[in-house]
């Protein structure tokens, strides 16, 4: 990716502040062909205002009625004045590449730099001063900003795990990447929480219950299961929270507000009687009984599992 005086010597400023959300550098400025005293009469009279140092907004841009233009400008703003080896990490990171719609509301803005880098305070800003593998970086849009992994495992060391379970449940993260991403943050800050949340996030939980289910299986040992895995049954396509195929035992967690509607109760009903009709065995846990007793919902899963192949060999 070329640097940001190469961009403001090869395209007209006009062309450089559209590409770059209205934002210039004092810098690019003046390789764009405007002097000092042109810059400073921009800043005087209000034309153009400063949002961090030597990074201004100009006249040509519209008023921030969006959020998604306003914390788009945030973050590129954060990343010209951080430099051209800086790196968008975080929040952030998940917001340019499209994963988030905005920022939420003072969400810090994490950047990356080398460790030699010594940079000044910044509202909203976050440095980090670390070592940062190739492959963990990506150009995105004209900046540069960490990559889908490692995006989901900073953030997940950082407690906020929603983004990594949403990502996993999309099909946007392959679990052997994923691991090379945590790993190559070893020993930094919330790596033990991170690695709880990609493992659990590998099992692809769609709710609450369901993380606190595979949490309580795997901590028994017992991984030989699938989650809301495909199965094509009597002509339908159905989706169950676990499978269980070696005894063909379903389990199906119905969430704290899940399933409360009459709909839903008629629909649950049907898709039961079709998985049954099939063969299959079902167990239902509510919320309250995985969340109070996962030890008795595990034991109660490895009991009908037991009595299952106890059936199959008679």
């Amino acid at each position: 990716m070329q640097s940001m005086i190469e961009l403001a010597r090869r395209v007209p400023l006009t062309e450089l502040l559209r590409r770059q959300d209205q934002l210039v550098r004092r810098d690019q400025a003046l390789a764009a062909g405007l002097n000092r005293t042109a810059v400073d009469g921009h800043l005087r009279q209000g034309r153009w205002r400063r949002v961090l140092p030597s990074v201004y907004l100009t006249e040509h841009a519209a008023p921030d009625l969006e959020p998604r233009v306003r914390s788009r400008r945030l973050i590129r703003a954060a990343w010209m004045w951080a430099g051209d080896n800086a790196v968008i990490t975080g929040v952030a990171a998940a917001v340019w590449a499209q994963y988030l719609e905005e920022l939420p509301r003072a969400a810090p803005i994490g950047i990356i730099v080398p460790p030699s880098r010594r940079m000044s305070a910044q509202p909203r800003v976050c440095v980090v001063r670390a070592h940062l593998d190739r492959r963990d970086i990506t150009s995105y849009d004209g900046i540069r900003i960490t990559g889908a992994y490692r995006s989901a495992v900073d953030l997940a060391a950082g407690g906020c795990n929603d983004l990594l379970h949403r990502m996993a449940r999309g099909n946007w993260l392959r679990p052997i990447p994923l691991q090379g991403a945590l790993d190559r943050g070893t020993h930094r800050r919330g790596w033990t929480a991170a690695r709880v949340a990609v493992r659990e996030s590998v099992t692809n939980p769609h709710s609450e219950a369901e993380r606190l289910t595979h949490r309580a299986l795997l901590g028994a040992g017992i991984s030989d299961w699938r989650a809301n895995a495909e199965l094509v049954i009597l002509g339908r396509t159905l989706r169950p929270d676990l499978v269980f195929d070696d005894v063909k035992l379903i389990v199906e967690i119905d969430g704290f507000a899940y399933h409360g509607d009459r709909e839903a109760f008629e629909r649950d009903r049907e898709r039961q009687n079709v998985l049954t009709a099939a063969g299959w065995t079902v167990l239902r846990f509510t919320w309250r009984q995985v969340y109070e007793n996962p030890a008795g919902v595990v034991a109660q899963i490895e009991e009908t599992r037991g009595m299952l192949r106890a059936r199959s060999l008679t």
